[in-house]
């Protein structure tokens, strides 16, 4: 039979057909419709990404800022790779989606679930940035937005709250020393919090920073696996003596009087009692404490 015209094979591919789908539909080998392709000069790799968007959204960039600091990884031949434990099955499942039309399906594979996106341009561009002698780097202008810290977060954080303390952790033990110091100044940068580098190669957040940081992720953590990474309902559980500072009196002080939240969604959102916040809206509760400190258990902490 005579070869298909190069306008035919060039639909067929566009429309999504494999080579061996091609030599199917005329009853013909692989080999021989990739012949024909040959033969036609149609490059298949190239009408097949022209399906896909040019540039991810600002959305996903900022997400994948947050996957890359965590969970994330880029292959050589530019595809994103993603994987969690099982029980964490929502949340790559919600990554799949957001992004789409790059995803591909999601498997399990040794008690993990994960996902790949095609092989594209975009994320072989973003390897260049992420990756040094095919190890993951921290760029040295790493921009961290709230988005991206609430994935990195989601990814490889933890919120411990225990007896009479509180704190925060962030994993990034496969980061230098430089690279993780590094993000400790940008969050201290963007975010005005203070940070530590662990003995177990972690960033720490201690109590200073706590419901700051919550503040700033909780809004994007809606995923029912990861409601506990943002509960702060035992994080002041069994005080004896709480004080708090004159900037965050003001801070909750600002908020109350904008209107916009109730003395209780006020005591849900910095984990203390709604009678509490009465007191400091009210300028009736002392004594007062200066400096860095936000909130501050008075033993233990």
């Amino acid at each position: 039979m005579d070869i298909p015209n190069k306008e035919t094979l060039e639909r067929l591919v566009s429309e999504g057909l494999t080579i061996k789908e091609i030599g199917m539909k005329y009853a013909k080998s692989q080999r021989t419709a990739q012949r024909w392709l040959k033969i036609r000069g149609i490059a298949v790799r190239d009408i097949q990404l022209k399906k896909y968007p040019i540039k991810l959204t600002e959305f996903q960039k900022q997400m994948l800022t947050g996957n890359m600091l965590g969970d994330g990884h880029i292959k050589k031949e530019g595809r994103f790779s993603f994987k969690q434990k099982i029980a964490n099955e929502e949340y790559v499942a919600h990554i799949n989606k957001i992004l789409n039309p790059f995803s591909r399906s999601i498997f399990q594979d040794s008690g993990t679930k994960m996902f790949f996106t095609i092989n594209h341009p975009i994320f072989k561009d973003m390897r260049k940035i992420w990756y040094k002698n095919n190890t993951k780097i921290v760029p040295q202008d790493i921009k961290i937005s709230d988005i991206a810290l609430a994935y990195w977060f989601m990814d490889d954080g933890t919120n411990v709250t225990q007896d009479n303390y509180k704190y925060l952790k962030l994993y990034t033990n496969g980061f230098s020393n430089e690279e993780i110091y590094r993000l400790i100044k940008t969050l201290k940068n963007q975010f005005q919090l203070d940070a530590t580098k662990h003995s177990d190669n972690s960033i720490y957040i201690n109590c200073n920073g706590y419901f700051r940081f919550i503040d700033i992720v909780r809004k994007h953590i809606k995923l029912d696996c990861f409601k506990y990474k943002v509960d702060t309902s035992n994080a002041l559980k069994n005080r004896k003596l709480v004080l708090i500072s004159d900037k965050l009196k003001s801070e909750i002080n600002k908020r109350y009087s904008s209107g916009k939240y109730t003395q209780k969604e006020l005591g849900n959102l910095y984990g203390i009692s709604q009678s509490f916040v009465c007191k400091i809206v009210n300028s009736s509760y002392g004594p007062k404490v200066t400096g860095e400190a936000d909130v501050k258990v008075g033993y233990n902490y």
